[in-house]
């Protein structure tokens, strides 16, 4: 059975057309659908079309009474509306301008509510937006802030907030999180203020990092050593200075920067830096420039100035900045003069000293186009030592000045003055070639050293002995004639001193025989040459030998006997004296062993072995060694050796004497202070020089007065006496009549060797007897 069981409409849009669908169904399946359609479009069309005309015209009414109005008031009003969204959009963009600036601002009316803040301060001071509406007071925004932590605390020395709110000011603000807020605040027209709040803490840490920059970067250049200038390039001005440069102008640093050259130096020293300046900033081929001139400071007066000009440019070659180093050399400059001079000159006297004069003498001698002849002048002062050691090394002193000042008076630009060292002066003469002429000048020379030098009130004087050497250019070298002058000199001091002499060959040859002789000296101790010959001195009345004076031979295995005249002063001069003298006196001492213990033996001593400190010392080990009685030892003195008379000289005298070696006084009354010497020290005898005892029988001669004075002297002052070189009976008898307790002579006997003395010793004694 087939059964409808619904239908379904199935039409679209408005109901103009519309269709059914009815399903048939069997046995409860549908098997069949009867469609049914309807089409009623024409039926609403006529329905509808009156009613929509009407719909129409009635719309058409209404907006033409209510549209035109609308209009007319729109094109009135549209410029206004236009304004108004340009206002909108302009306060958009503000608002968004305003929330973004990276400072905080705040715009408060004049009865110190706020009218609007930004987004910034909210965020600087932790506030929520309803903390900070519009409207809301000072104080209670204040007390927002504290109550979110970031309340605000004036930094030392920032103004504080002042009472009067509507006056602009700037201060600095630290808040407990450790920020630093800046605030300017300004007042705005009509009341009230705004206030600027800029978080300037990491500005703090530059500027902070900067200023430590700086202030190293100042400290550095403050400790540098020299005076660093910047200036500007186009004007010249000061923009930065060390202290140096204060301590260099004499002017504090605040009166220097800004200024120019003109305004701290005069015109002229001005002009002078502006054009050295000028020439470095326009130079680009060099950028760095040395120059050294003098500059009149403010403050020091007239300096030596080195200086050092840099140019720094920038990426277009353009100068950017002239930097300047400088250094006070005035100090540098005459401390380097000073070690020139000291290099060329003596201190003490002026003079040129002996290397620049060295120098100099070979420059002379080996220049090609010198002409004519070269002399050179060697003096040595005599008596210089005696002065040094009696009146001191001042004194000393004092006399080789005056005498530098002599020889410089004495002599031309062209001549070279120069001390040697000691009391040795030189001097190279170019203006006086010809013989005579150097031989006047060597003359007025010694004559002018030789003039009495006053000095603390006592009169000093001493002489000068002169050796020449002449040469021309090209014909020797300095270390030659240097050795021939030398030598010239010697031989002056040889044939009596206060002298001259001009160099010959034949003198070399003696000074190589000298110098041979020196050489020999040295070996003749260990080859036995050195023997003893001994003189005996006699006491005239009984003709009994008192003691036996050592007289120092050297026969030499080549030579034979060489006279002492010849080799003692060799001995002296070398300081072989000191060996030979223990050496004679050890021998001397064995000798007097063998003979009667009444007799004493009589040993002289150099005046350079007073110059041995330990002279008491190895005189008492020599006596000990040879078992030899102190009290049998005489030791005799010249005057010479006395003349360095000192503290030290006495001490020894003293020593020995206290031993009980018996101190003679030899050749008295050759010396200028015999009585003196007699007054410093207790000697023990004087022996007469044997110059006086030769003329005691001249006709109206002195030496028989002064022989008799001599021996009352002596009587007075309980010493006993000897004469020296007798000769004659003639001679005996005069001294033996005035009280002479002693002889020494070749009437009595020779000096001969010591194996001989016993025998000579008995024949005195004899002869004694037969002339009784």
């Amino acid at each position: 059975m087939i059964t409808k069981t619904g239908w379904q409409d199935t039409s679209k849009g408005p109901a103009f057309i519309g269709s059914a669908l009815i399903p048939i169904v069997h046995d409860g399946k549908t098997v069949a659908v009867h469609a049914i359609s309807f089409d009623q479009t024409e039926r609403w069309k006529q329905f509808f079309r009156p009613l929509l005309w009407l719909m129409l015209l009635a719309g058409l009414l209404a907006i033409g009474c209510i549209g035109t109005p609308v209009l007319l008031w729109y094109r009135k009003n549209r410029e206004l509306i236009h304004q108004e969204g340009e206002k909108r959009a302009l306060l958009a963009r503000f608002k968004a301008v305003f929330d973004n600036m990276p400072q905080g601002v705040t715009l408060f009316d004049r009865n110190n509510k706020l009218v609007l803040a930004n987004d910034q301060y909210l965020q600087f001071y932790k506030l929520r937006p309803e903390s900070a509406l519009p409207g809301t007071p000072l104080d209670v925004l204040r007390g927002h802030r504290r109550a979110a932590g970031t309340p605000d605390y004036a930094l030392p020395g920032s103004p504080k907030e002042k009472a009067a709110m509507h006056e602009a000011n700037v201060g600095k603000w630290r808040m407990d999180n450790g920020r630093t807020i800046e605030t300017r605040r300004h007042p705005v027209p009509g009341g009230g203020w705004v206030t600027v709040h800029n978080d300037i803490t990491e500005q703090l840490a530059r500027e902070n990092e900067l200023t430590g920059a700086r202030k190293f970067l100042n400290s550095v250049i403050d400790h540098m050593p020299g005076s660093v200038i910047v200036k500007q390039p186009d004007t010249l001005q000061y923009l930065l200075i060390n202290k140096q440069v204060e301590s260099l102008l004499g002017l504090p640093r605040e009166q220097i920067l800004g200024k120019t050259a003109k305004e701290l130096f005069s015109s002229e020293q001005a002009d002078q830096i502006n054009r050295r300046d000028w020439h470095v900033l326009t130079d680009t081929d060099q950028s760095v420039h040395d120059a050294e001139q003098i500059v009149v400071t403010p403050g020091r007066g007239k300096r030596k100035i080195a200086t050092k000009r840099i140019v720094v440019r920038d990426k277009h070659n353009v100068p950017a900045y002239l930097i300047t180093m400088t250094e006070d050399v005035t100090d540098k400059r005459l401390a380097e003069q000073r070690v020139r001079y000291l290099a060329m000159h003596d201190t003490l006297t002026g003079l040129y000293n002996r290397t620049y004069f060295h120098e100099q003498l070979e420059h002379h001698l080996s220049s090609t186009d010198g002409e004519g002849e070269l002399a050179l002048i060697l003096l040595d002062l005599d008596g210089f030592k005696e002065v040094n050691d009696t009146f001191g090394h001042a004194t000393g002193d004092e006399v080789l000045r005056i005498t530098g000042e002599r020889l410089r008076g004495l002599f031309c630009d062209i001549d070279m003055v120069a001390r040697l060292g000691g009391d040795e002066f030189a001097v190279l003469c170019r203006s006086a070639s010809c013989h005579l002429k150097l031989q006047s000048l060597a003359k007025k020379i010694i004559a002018d050293i030789q003039q009495p030098i006053l000095h603390e009130g006592r009169q000093i004087k001493v002489g000068a002995t002169a050796g020449v050497a002449i040469t021309r250019p090209g014909e020797l070298d300095a270390e030659t004639i240097l050795r021939y002058v030398d030598i010239a000199m010697y031989e002056a001091k040889d044939a009596g001193k206060s002298g001259y002499c001009f160099f010959d060959l034949g003198m070399m040859m003696k000074r190589l025989q000298r110098k041979q002789l020196e050489t020999d000296m040295v070996d003749a101790i260990s080859r036995g040459e050195f023997e003893l010959h001994y003189q005996p001195i006699v006491d005239p009345r009984t003709n009994s030998v008192r003691s036996l004076e050592a007289l120092l031979r050297w026969n030499h295995s080549e030579r034979g006997m060489i006279s002492p005249l010849e080799f003692i002063p060799a001995a002296e001069e070398t300081g072989l004296i000191l060996p030979i003298g223990e050496h004679v006196l050890e021998m001397a001492c064995n000798a007097a062993r063998q003979w009667p213990e009444e007799i004493r033996i009589s040993v002289n001593l150099s005046p350079v072995q007073f110059r041995d400190r330990q002279l008491a010392s190895k005189v008492l080990a020599i006596l000990e060694r040879t078992g030899m009685q102190p009290k049998r030892l005489e030791l005799e003195i010249t005057e010479a050796a006395l003349l360095h008379e000192n503290e030290e000289n006495l001490t020894i005298l003293d020593e020995l004497r206290k031993t009980g070696v018996r101190i003679v006084m030899d050749d008295f009354g050759t010396g200028y202070s015999s009585l003196n010497y007699l007054r410093s020290f207790p000697f023990d005898k004087i022996k007469i020089d044997r110059s006086y005892v030769k003329d005691l029988v001249k006709e109206n001669g002195n030496s028989l007065t002064i022989v008799q004075a001599v021996l009352a002297l002596a009587a007075g002052l309980s010493l006993s006496t000897t004469a020296e070189g007798v000769e004659t009976q003639e001679q005996l008898d005069i001294l033996n009549a005035a009280g002479c307790d002693e002889i020494q002579g070749y009437f009595f006997s020779k000096p001969m060797p010591a194996i001989d003395i016993p025998d000579q010793i008995t024949k005195i004694g004899l002869k004694r007897k037969m002339a009784a």
